[in-house]
């Protein structure tokens, strides 16, 4: 019985303690909630294994000078750039972009980056280690597109997305920012990477191609994500 009323007491104190610290966190820092990511630079290069870079460029954003050229895509991105590699005659092109509370399904993102009413097909993959990707052809490109989180798999859905930030080593990583205040509960940041080179006669070939790139690509961004609390 002793044990019982010892065990209730510790349990009783941490909860009146984390109140206090959740009471103190609203006090001292009362708009921690409210902040915004208003800029994130995306870096000019990045090596790519295999691959010789070419170049890059930034792409249109939220504070481009002709509103009415902007797609959803433009309207939601916090950075974008374009980045150009080769390798034995085949050009790689990968578009990033960064959101922060707007896209988290793929489907989406690609039909806010077109002004076209036609959709492409989209056929969904799985990278042992990775994540979700998607495969479609556009324009005479095969692309590889996919959603990068901060925490777990990347995701290609609205459903993956979800069952990404049920994961226990997700929601563990997050309950105390959470409790005391400093971030959601759910993290709805994105990068949106999109590799694509030009179709051949062997869908296979492109997608392997595309796939290798992607495994190379996929760890830099993981370890170098935003590191933006309160969003």
């Amino acid at each position: 019985m002793k044990q019982w009323q010892l065990l209730r007491t510790i349990l009783l104190a941490s909860t009146f303690g984390s109140i206090l610290m959740v009471l103190g966190q609203s006090i001292f820092h009362p708009t921690t909630n409210n902040r915004q990511v208003s800029t994130f630079d995306l870096p000019d290069e990045i090596l790519l294994q295999g691959w010789q870079f070419m170049g890059s460029y930034p792409l249109t954003t939220q504070s481009a000078q002709s509103p009415g050229l902007l797609t959803g895509v433009d309207e939601n991105s916090i950075a974008a750039r374009h980045y150009q590699y080769r390798q034995k005659g085949v050009q790689l092109e990968i578009e990033m972009r960064y959101f922060a509370n707007s896209y988290i399904d793929v489907p989406s993102i690609i039909q806010g980056a077109s002004l076209a009413s036609r959709n492409p097909t989209i056929t969904l993959r799985d990278l042992s280690g990775i994540g979700a990707y998607a495969i479609f052809n556009q324009q005479g490109r095969t692309h590889l597109s996919t959603c990068i989180k901060p925490l777990g798999r990347t995701t290609v859905s609205d459903r993956q997305f979800h069952q990404n930030q049920n994961r226990v080593e997700v929601l563990s990583d997050r309950v105390l920012p959470w409790f005391l205040g400093q971030a959601p509960l759910r993290d709805m940041q994105c990068l949106w990477a999109n590799l694509s080179i030009s179709a051949n006669a062997s869908p296979k070939t492109d997608e392997e191609i595309l796939r290798v790139a992607w495994a190379s690509w996929h760890p830099w961004w993981r370890q170098n994500f935003p590191s933006v609390k309160g969003i």
